[in-house]
């Protein structure tokens, strides 16, 4: 998540990557052949697996989870927020150790749409949850419009046609993710990316985000004037969140408790032209209160 942040670009990932078996397995759709090669069983295979192959490289996806609000009547207003998933947190969020960030949607498909226009164009929308009787059998694909189109062009327009069936529909165990997908289609088969800069509206810190970890958080955030970021809780079975301060000093670089506004250099020097770090007095490091002794006692340094 640090590195979306540093880099401002979120990563659309090879189609075959995803986890829904429905979606990483092969398609099932019918194939019609010629009358003379309807014996021919491996025309037909080597057909079916370049088209359904072509797709799974070609389709490049960001999957996100849609941000609903609920008046403040209901039980748990906070119910269907996009980070209010304990799940999610589990699976996705490092054991709740991790970030969610929020994201204008309008925004970021402004932001997939430039990219689109520079491939073979993109597709966007929530994802709908179905039982395995709904029905995953697609519409057919002559093998002759390989042969005369390329596979590469049919697998394009096969998969554009079923849209809905191909990119938007996961088995219904997944229905707990309220996705909402981005589709690239390109013609490359390497990774795109996903300008931010200008779409991210606010982050948000898991219940066991490190504290360590505020300070790089804090810097990481500097080119992203106006993000908010707030501290996600868990009280009473539910998650909840509030806004948490990033100039505190807690979460400081460099805080300088106690220490003069000189610059760095000017404080290390005076750091290294006190010798305070090398004298020591029974293993013990002195103090300024101690300094006049140990300039002329014969004590032996740390590391000696």
């Amino acid at each position: 998540m640090f590195n979306i942040l540093a880099e401002g670009r979120l990563r659309l990932s090879p189609f075959e990557a995803t986890n829904d078996l429905w979606e990483s397995r092969p398609f099932m759709f019918g194939l019609t052949v010629p009358r003379e090669a309807l014996d021919d069983e491996e025309r037909a295979s080597s057909v079916r697996d370049g088209i359904d192959r072509s797709i799974r490289l070609h389709s490049k996806v960001a999957c996100l989870t849609q941000d609903w609000s609920l008046p403040e009547a209901a039980g748990d207003p906070n119910e269907l927020r996009g980070w209010a998933h304990l799940s999610l947190w589990a699976h996705y969020g490092g054991g709740h150790t991790g970030m969610c960030l929020r994201f204008d949607k309008v925004r970021l498909v402004e932001a997939l749409d430039r990219v689109g226009q520079a491939h073979r164009g993109s597709l966007h929308g929530p994802v709908s949850y179905r039982g395995t009787t709904s029905g995953t059998i697609l519409a057919g694909v002559h093998t002759g419009w390989v042969e005369q189109y390329g596979v590469d062009a049919v697998a394009h327009e096969f998969a554009l046609l079923h849209r809905e069936s191909v990119f938007f529909s996961k088995n219904r165990d997944w229905s707990n993710e309220a996705e909402y997908r981005m589709v690239l289609m390109s013609e490359t088969v390497l990774p795109e990316y996903l300008d931010i800069k200008k779409a991210l509206t606010r982050v948000f810190v898991g219940d066991a985000f490190p504290k360590t970890k505020l300070p790089a958080l804090r810097a990481v955030l500097q080119q992203y004037p106006g993000v908010a970021v707030e501290r996600v809780k868990y009280s009473k079975r539910r998650l909840t969140s509030a806004p948490l301060e990033m100039s505190d000093e807690s979460v400081l670089l460099h805080p300088r408790v106690g220490a003069p506004h000189e610059s760095f250099a000017a404080r290390l020097k005076s750091l290294r032209d006190s010798n305070v770090l090398r004298n020591t007095r029974a293993g013990r490091a002195l103090g300024p209160a101690d300094q006049g002794a140990a300039d002329s006692s014969s004590s032996t340094s740390v590391g000696e």
